[in-house]
């Protein structure tokens, strides 16, 4: 068979698969998830979310918080106990509106239990021309506003 022949050949195929794709999938959520990072974060967005007993009252975030936690988030493997057989431990670290999250996540078969919540305020540093007091100050002064302004932070 020639070159041309199995080029023609090539180019039906691929696009008659083409057209069943967008027609069949045209308006559906289909999602894409190659690296491990996005399939677990997949997994726990498709749960019921549940709190640890031991999570403070002050911590509870609304269900649409924590869908843009996981949305933005990352899971840092290192930390997050994964060798487990039935229930996995994941640290998901996020930042969002000038807080840094870090949530400890138990994905279970059915739902996601958050064990802990840490947040803080997203340190801001400044160029200063001189590196004395003075930029030691405004970066205090401007950390102490942020929590003046943003009271759920630890």
């Amino acid at each position: 068979m020639s070159f041309i022949k199995r080029l023609g050949y090539y180019l039906g195929g691929f696009s008659a698969g083409s057209i069943f794709l967008a027609f069949f999938l045209n308006g559906k959520r289909t999602q894409c998830n190659y690296g491990p990072d996005a399939r677990v974060l997949n997994n726990l967005s498709k749960k019921e979310w549940v709190y640890a007993p031991g999570v403070s009252q002050s911590f509870i975030l609304d269900s649409l918080t924590i869908q843009a936690l996981i949305k933005n988030g990352d899971v840092d493997f290192g930390l997050s106990e994964i060798e487990k057989d039935s229930c996995k431990i994941y640290l998901i670290e996020t930042e969002l509106k000038l807080r840094e999250y870090d949530l400890k996540v138990e994905n279970c078969a059915k739902t996601a239990t958050i064990l802990s919540i840490r947040v803080s305020v997203l340190a801001l540093f400044y160029i200063c021309n001189n590196p004395r007091l003075t930029c030691l100050l405004k970066a205090s002064l401007l950390q102490f506003l942020m929590l003046i302004f943003y009271p759920k932070v630890i």
